[in-house]
C-alpha cells in the first residue's frame, strides 16, 4: 500500500525524500552491526587492546563510514546485474552452506568450536565458489541451489574430520553440560 502512495500519490520531490527516509532506515542497523562487530571482535582483541573506551568509540564512528563507503562501492558495482534478488541468493548459497555446515556440526555432535571449524568453513568456500561458476557457465548441470547443499554437507564433515583430529587439553576431556554431574 505504501509503495503504491508513494508511487502514484506523492509529487516528485516527496518521493525523494520519502525514499531516502525508507533507504536511510535500512541501512542503519546493518551498518551498526558491521562496525560493532569489527570492533568487539577484531580491532578490540587483535588491534588495539587496551585502549580508552573513547577510542574505541571513535574507531567506532570512522567504521561506520568506512562500511558505509564499502557497502556503497558493492552496491555500485551490482548496478548492472539485472536480477539483484537471484544474484544475493547464489552469493549466499556460497558462504551460507559453510555457515550452516558448522552450525549443524555444533548442533548434532558434542564437538566444540575450534581452528578446524575455521579451516572447514574457509577451506570449502572456495570450491563452492567454483562450482556455482561452473553451474553458472552452464558447463555443468547443477542449479545454484545445491550449491548450499554441497557447501553445507562438505563443511560438516571436513570440520567434523579436523576437530577429531585436534589434541584435547590434557588429554582429558571436559563436558560443562548439566548432565556431566548427574553421572
Amino acid at each position: 500500500m505504501l509503495p503504491h502512495f508513494v508511487a502514484f500519490s506523492l509529487p516528485v520531490g516527496l518521493k525523494g525524500l520519502v525514499l531516502t527516509a525508507i533507504i536511510l532506515a535500512s541501512i542503519d542497523s546493518p551498518l551498526s552491526s558491521l562496525c560493532s562487530s569489527f570492533v568487539t571482535d577484531i580491532y578490540r582483541p587483535l588491534i588495539r587492546r587496551r585502549a580508552s573506551e573513547r577510542h574505541y568509540l571513535l574507531v567506532s564512528r570512522v567504521g561506520i563510514v568506512a562500511f558505509g563507503v564499502v557497502l556503497a562501492l558493492i552496491a555500485w558495482s551490482c548496478q548492472s546485474i539485472e536480477n539483484v534478488l537471484w544474484f544475493a541468493f547464489q552469493m549466499f548459497s556460497v558462504t551460507g552452506g559453510a555457515m550452516l555446515g558448522i552450525f549443524l556440526l555444533g548442533m548434532l555432535t558434542q564437538r566444540r568450536a575450534n581452528r578446524g571449524n575455521v579451516v572447514a568453513m574457509v577451506a570449502r568456500t572456495m570450491p563452492t565458489i567454483g562450482l556455482l561458476l561452473l553451474s553458472k557457465w552452464e558447463i555443468i548441470p547443477l542449479a545454484w541451489s545445491w550449491v548450499i547443499v554441497v557447501g553445507t554437507g562438505t563443511t560438516f564433515l571436513m570440520a567434523y574430520v579436523l576437530g577429531s583430529a585436534q589434541p584435547r587439553a590434557g588429554g582429558v576431556s571436559v563436558d560443562p553440560s548439566p548432565q556431566h554431574d548427574r553421572q
